[in-house]
C-alpha cells in the first residue's frame, strides 16, 4: 500500500515537470526557430520495500518509480515567406553561428537578422552573425545584401562574405541558452557545412503545435487527478487499518 503512495507521488512529480515543459512549448510556439521539448517516461528501480508476509515472515517487494526525461526536438518547423530581405531560413539541417558580447558563441535557427548603424549583421538579440572570417561586416552605403542559396553575401555585384552554417553530428549535446543553443564542451565539435540551403526573405517557425500541446495539457490534468484520487484512497485505507489495528490491541 505504501508502495502505491510512493509511486503515485512520484508520478505527480513527473507530471508536474511535463506540465512545465508543455507550458514552455505553448509560450514559445510562435517564436521563429524555436525547438520544442518532448518527454519520455520510463520505470526506474528504486530498491525494495521490506514488510511482513501473511505468515509473519519478512518479505521484500521491489519498488519502481516512474521517471520523466525531457529532450529537445530538432525537427524543422514550417518555413514561411516574409517581406524582410534580412530574414533568412535554413532548409534542412544546420545552425547560424552567433557571437555574444563576451566572445562566446551560440547556434540558432532563428534567422531574424538586422543591420546595425555601422552595417554589422546581427541577430534579434544583437549578437554578431559569424562568417568564415569572423563577424560579418558589410559595406556602408551599399544597401541590404543579397544572400544566395549557400549563404554567400553580395552588395551589388561585390561579394562581401558568407554566412557560416554549421551542423552537429549529435544535437543531444546542445543546451538552450539566450539567443540559441550551446554545445557541451565534451560533445562533438560543430562542422562547417559546405553547401547549406539558405533562403533569403523566409523564416522558420517553431516546430511546436499549440493545439497538440493543449491536448497534452488535458492528458496531464486527467492523469494528475487520477493519481491524486489514488493517494487519497490509499490514505483512507491506511487510516482505517490504523483504527482497526489500534482497536484490536
Amino acid at each position: 500500500m505504501l508502495q502505491g503512495v510512493y509511486q503515485s507521488a512520484a508520478a505527480l512529480n513527473g507530471l508536474q515537470r511535463w506540465n512545465e515543459l508543455v507550458a514552455q512549448n505553448i509560450a514559445s510556439s510562435s517564436s521563429a526557430g524555436f525547438k520544442g521539448h518532448a518527454v519520455s517516461f520510463e520505470a526506474k528501480p528504486m530498491g525494495a520495500l521490506g514488510m511482513k508476509g501473511p505468515t509473519g515472515a519478512s518479505v521484500t517487494e521491489g519498488m519502481v518509480q516512474p521517471l520523466i526525461q525531457g529532450r529537445i526536438r530538432f525537427d524543422q518547423g514550417e518555413i514561411r515567406p516574409t517581406s524582410d530581405p534580412l530574414h533568412v531560413a535554413i532548409e534542412g539541417e544546420g545552425f547560424l553561428q552567433l557571437q555574444r558580447p563576451d566572445g562566446s558563441t551560440v547556434f540558432t535557427r532563428d534567422g531574424q537578422l538586422h543591420l546595425t548603424s555601422d552595417m554589422r549583421l546581427v541577430s534579434k538579440e544583437g549578437f554578431a552573425v559569424m562568417g568564415d572570417g569572423g563577424p560579418i561586416q558589410l559595406i556602408p552605403g551599399e544597401g541590404v545584401p543579397l544572400v544566395d542559396a549557400t549563404g554567400n553575401l553580395f552588395q551589388g555585384d561585390q561579394p562581401v562574405g558568407a554566412i557560416a552554417v554549421y551542423r552537429f553530428a549529435d544535437t543531444a549535446h546542445l543546451t538552450p541558452v539566450r539567443g540559441g543553443f550551446q554545445p557541451h564542451p565534451e560533445g562533438p565539435a560543430p562542422e562547417r557545412m559546405i553547401d547549406p540551403l539558405v533562403r533569403q526573405g523566409f523564416l522558420e517557425g517553431s516546430n511546436v503545435s499549440a493545439v497538440h500541446e493543449m491536448v497534452h495539457l488535458m492528458a496531464i490534468n486527467h492523469a494528475s487527478q487520477l493519481n491524486e484520487k489514488l493517494i487519497s484512497t490509499y490514505d483512507q485505507s491506511l487510516e482505517r487499518a490504523v483504527q482497526v489495528l489500534g482497536g484490536a490491541s
